[in-house]
């Protein structure tokens, strides 16, 4: 069965180590410590968290529930253009290429 605390718990440590490989990859780690990441950050964690409800009735271990949707939330959201106020959030990469 799945434990919703441990899960939540594998979403948040999963994403913010993928997030943070984001910004080793572009050489700008220092962007953690923006309001725009955060964001960032907690809209992978949501989207992550609706790929978790989504497959928690197929996937019946906590560890491989919290990482497979992760994975998912985290792949769908930066291959997508989210914007806040007109400012592009995602994906990074295209703010530091202008």
């Amino acid at each position: 069965m799945n434990d919703p605390t441990k899960v939540g718990i594998v979403i948040v440590l999963a994403t913010l180590f993928l997030d943070l490989l984001e910004l080793a990859f572009a050489k700008i780690v220092a962007f953690v410590l923006t309001l725009r990441f955060l964001l960032y950050f907690v809209l992978h964690c949501i989207v992550s968290v609706a790929a978790c409800f989504a497959l928690h009735s197929a996937i019946s271990q906590w560890y491989v529930l919290g990482l497979v949707g992760t994975f998912l939330g985290v792949g769908i959201l930066s291959n997508s253009d989210v914007k806040i106020a007109g400012q592009d959030l995602v994906p990074l990469a295209t703010l530091f290429r202008d």
